[in-house]
């Protein structure tokens, strides 16, 4: 399950568009565990928003020899753009 980000009310009346790069573990319980940011552009106008919506994701945890087990180092790229914003 993937919740969007929210679009920082800020940048929007000003027009930026950016993205975020975020190293997060899936954790035994299939939740999202120590997000952090690991490069953004703009530098910290899209950080906050893009680690509380991956915070909400939920996955299924890897299973191994019939426990489940921690998956860390995964990354994802979060875009935030003002047409998908406005839509």
């Amino acid at each position: 399950m993937r919740v969007e980000p929210r679009y920082p009310a800020q940048a929007m009346r000003q027009g930026r568009e950016g993205r975020v790069l975020v190293e997060f573990t899936i954790g035994r319980t299939g939740s999202v565990e120590a997000a952090r940011v690991v490069a953004a552009e703009p530098p910290g106008l899209f950080d906050r928003e893009a680690i509380e919506a991956v915070k909400q994701w939920k996955y299924n945890p890897r299973i191994d020899r019939g426990r489940a087990v921690p998956q860390p180092g995964l990354r994802t790229t979060i875009s935030f753009r003002l047409d998908r914003a406005r839509s």
